[in-house]
């Protein structure tokens, strides 16, 4: 390559790598652009990030707050109140609160499920309409519904053949089936949708299960808790809080619910069909035991205040304890019983000539005590009698002494209640004066009232000075005292009403320790709304749940 070739060379990569730098020079400079853009956004994109966070969580603790493992579809916060009780009285449609939500413009209406109800207008138009009061299937739609817990049976016309099964929004479930089976506390139904073919509906609309054969049979045995449906091959154990299955147990008997705790954890089932003798099953820890004729019955013991629950099986004119998923050798509930028992867990055996008593818990031994008679079950305890040395105790469950009474052979003390704390008669003082509410550890929180009861948080007590009852809390703190006669408790004691004469209550406000206001005549409570009806010879009035008047009508 000649010199001038080699220059031209050199020159053209030199313009090569000029360019080059200079192209590298416009992508660092739009990097670095690009880079200070993204700083820029970047704090907005962050704080969009954190408000987005912000509103989920907020969104997340309201329906937290909104939610209630307890509540069914039968609960709702709205109430239909009529205008008068006239049998042509129109209703309007209330919030629990006392905020009315419609005029008084209808002629009838139906139970809210779901939040849905049925009503009809002035003109004999139907319609349903949600708990806020706005309509979901409008007037004009049908010319007839029919409501099933939950469910309407709806018809174009009302002579029409045609017929439609729709849930409260509007949404269509069957057509052209042939029939319904349901119970009015049950959530659940089932449609008939060919002939001896079933499909068992929730009251939300979900199908659980099919079937085939006879007419099902559809029983609540408690609206709040537990429902059934039987049908040819079984039965099926209904969970009306979850609305969904909790087993379903395929057996030739005839099964029912007998009984069931609170929480249906425990279900006793009862075939009453045979002609002998009736048949009995547990359902518990998801699977369900038969008995067959083993046990002539079944009795469940519950007393859900203090969470006690325990099963006995009676036969040969004995009462045993069911432990587990079998019949134990523990005579229990008998009078004459060599053994108390508070549970499958916690029980006591006395020995009647030695007059002593052993406590077990889970078979083991806790301790042998001196006892004359029987030690009595009184709620989370034992009440013992000593003549010997003229005492009296009350142990735990688990064999602890809690409280004595001297110089005494007789008396009362009432075993842990919710609150740890016992009710105590003491015979040593005088008949007006022998009432005191004392603790776990023995100090006394209450004293020198003729009477002391519990209701859950709280404690009614009778004064004999001036015949009067006071409202005290779990600490024996007076709450309201006043010329009250006695105190009515609803909602698991959370609503509080002062009897003040014959027939006259004053709503109480324990927050701020206060009456609110007072109505004459007699308490209804309704569950469902969480409303207080207080019907008098004067006039009917309606609270809410915290005291407050939402309506009233003169009966004159």
């Amino acid at each position: 390559m000649s010199s001038e070739e080699t220059a031209k060379a050199k020159e053209t990569a030199s313009v090569i790598e000029d360019e080059k730098k200079v192209e590298k020079s416009k992508k660092t400079a739009k990097e670095k652009a690009e880079r200070r853009s993204k700083k820029r956004f970047l704090p907005i994109i962050v704080a969009a990030v954190g408000i987005a966070l912000i509103i989920g969580v907020i969104i997340f603790i309201i329906h937290l707050a909104n939610s209630n493992p307890d509540k069914t579809v039968f609960d709702t916060d709205a109430v239909f109140l009529p205008e008068n009780e006239s049998p042509e009285a129109k209703y309007a449609l209330f919030r629990n609160n006392g905020e009315r939500l419609t005029e008084f413009e209808f002629t009838s209406v139906g139970e809210f499920v779901d939040g849905y109800a049925a009503v009809r207008n002035t003109d004999g138009k139907y319609a349903i309409i949600d708990h806020n009061g706005k309509i979901s299937v409008d007037y004009d739609k049908y010319a007839e519904i029919r409501s099933f817990v939950g469910f309407y049976e709806v018809r174009e016309a009302k002579e029409d053949e045609s017929k439609k099964l729709i849930l409260g929004n509007g949404k269509e479930i069957a057509t052209d089936y042939k029939s319904v089976t349901y119970d009015y506390s049950a959530p659940f139904l089932a449609v008939e949708t060919e002939e001896k073919h079933y499909s068992l509906y929730s009251a939300k609309g979900d199908r659980l299960a099919e079937f085939e054969g006879e007419q099902p049979y559809i029983d609540a045995y408690n609206a709040n808790t537990v429902s059934y449906a039987r049908y040819d091959e079984g039965i099926l154990l209904l969970d009306n809080k979850k609305l969904s299955i909790m087993i379903n147990y395929l057996t030739d008997n005839k099964y029912g619910i007998e009984s069931a705790t609170k929480d249906s954890s425990i279900i006793v089932l009862r075939d009453r069909s045979g002609k002998d003798s009736d048949k009995y099953a547990i359902y518990r820890d998801g699977k369900v035991t038969e008995y067959g004729d083993e046990c002539k019955s079944i009795t469940l013991n519950s007393d859900a205040t203090i969470g006690r629950n325990y099963l006995t099986c009676s036969k040969d004119d004995k009462t045993y304890l069911i432990r587990g998923a079998t019949v134990s050798d523990i005579a229990a509930s008998s009078y004459d019983s060599e053994y108390r028992v508070y549970d499958e867990d916690h029980y006591v055996k006395f020995d009647s000539k030695e007059k002593k008593a052993t406590f077990f818990v889970k078979n083991e031994q806790k301790g042998t005590i001196d006892a004359s008679f029987a030690p009595t079950i009184s709620l989370k305890g034992y009440y013992v009698r000593n003549s010997n040395n003229k005492k009296v105790y009350l142990y735990s469950i688990d064999g602890e002494m809690l409280y004595s009474l001297e110089n005494t052979s007789y008396g009362d003390l009432i075993g842990l209640d919710k609150n740890d704390n016992i009710i105590v008669r003491d015979p040593n003082q005088p008949n007006d004066e022998r009432y005191l509410l004392v603790n776990r550890k023995g100090e006394t929180l209450a004293e020198k009232y003729n009477e002391i009861r519990n209701y859950g948080d709280y404690y009614t007590a009778k004064s004999s000075a001036n015949k009067t009852v006071a409202l005290l809390d779990k600490d024996g703190k007076e709450i309201v005292s006043g010329e009250y006669l006695d105190f009515s408790f609803y909602n698991e004691n959370k609503i509080v009403f002062a009897r003040v004469s014959s027939n006259e209550y004053a709503y109480i406000d324990v927050a701020n320790k206060q009456e609110k206001d007072h109505a004459s005549g007699y308490v209804y409570y309704n569950e469902h709304n969480d409303t207080i009806k207080i019907s008098g010879d004067e006039k009917v009035v309606f609270f809410a749940a915290d005291g407050k008047k939402i309506h009233e009508y003169s009966r004159k």
